[in-house]
């Protein structure tokens, strides 16, 4: 998993799964729509849509998390590391997409 779409989309997946949430409550808590979300959890490869970074922060502040963190092979939970601003943040996605 070294694409970082491929990275958040297993985060993602990971911290629904733990805490019991559905697509319409993570709907409801991030503003993020049900097909956006479902779209991110089956995202496949490189020819899928990649979340926006407004998304990508959207969806870190339902789980308490910093956008970056959700980029993280070792998993949200490891704090330690760079954080990445905004613009840094677009720069990974927008590289993943190519």
């Amino acid at each position: 998993m070294g694409n970082a779409t491929l990275l958040f989309a297993h985060n993602l997946r990971r911290l629904m799964d733990d805490r019991g949430l559905t697509l319409v409550e993570m709907e409801k808590r991030s503003g993020v729509s049900k097909s956006q979300i479902s779209n991110l959890l089956n995202y496949k490869d490189r020819s899928d849509n990649h979340p926006s970074t407004k998304t990508v922060e959207a969806i870190a502040t339902v789980f308490g998390l910093q956008p970056w963190q959700m980029l993280r092979p070792q998993g949200v939970q490891d704090e330690s590391g760079p954080m990445l601003d905004r613009d840094q943040l677009a720069a990974c996605i927008t590289s993943a997409a190519q």
